[in-house]
């Protein structure tokens, strides 16, 4: 038992929070006092709160996104449920925040075209942005059809639609008009630049 100094009640000692710099190691005032005097603070002082909320979220970056994923993993249903209910109570901040993810990532945005086409088709396979950056590399960021340094897109060997993957082994870097020349041929220009 330990007396609070605040409100002058005798309390268990799991009712007060740690403390080193005291010498039993517990703080003076118990945890519901202390809740009280920081939940008024808090109301008193809102810019200085807001700042030192900011400054450690800046500082401890990691834990948060560590934190959120637990949250996130630990409870899925409730997560799901709480997407959905923003989403339908949210439409154009949902559509905005989307389109701005959209804009600001754009491999990952072509990465989840190329799997979802695979994946309707039936055919499988997937490559990451990573692994078409690697072969951009491999072929000097030139278009294999024309040889010129251009814009690059990804293209299907074997096309989808004659039961070609997503693989990066069925996948050559080709600029749009060679692309679109090319159509549902299947033309292996990684030959001829060898």
């Amino acid at each position: 038992m330990k007396t609070c100094t605040n409100c002058n009640e005798s309390k268990p000692i799991e009712k007060f929070n740690r403390d080193e710099r005291s010498k039993d190691g517990l703080r003076p005032w118990c945890k519901a006092c202390c809740n009280d005097y920081f939940r008024k603070y808090r109301l008193a002082n809102p810019e200085k709160t807001h700042a030192a909320i900011r400054r450690w979220a800046v500082a401890n970056l990691d834990k948060r996104r560590a934190a959120a994923r637990q949250r996130q993993f630990a409870n899925p249903e409730k997560r799901r449920a709480a997407d959905l209910k923003y989403r339908l109570t949210n439409p154009e901040k949902k559509r905005a925040a989307t389109r701005r993810w959209r804009l600001s990532h754009p491999q990952k945005e072509r990465e989840y075209k190329h799997r979802r086409r695979a994946r309707k088709s039936g055919n499988g396979g997937s490559f990451t942005s990573t692994e078409w950056k690697l072969l951009c590399e491999k072929y000097d960021y030139l278009c294999l059809g024309c040889g010129e340094r251009k814009p690059l897109e990804a293209d299907h060997i074997v096309p989808i639609a004659r039961g070609g993957t997503s693989d990066i082994e069925n996948i050559q870097p080709l600029c749009r008009f060679c692309n679109s020349s090319k159509g549902a041929k299947t033309i292996d220009y990684r030959k001829e630049a060898k």
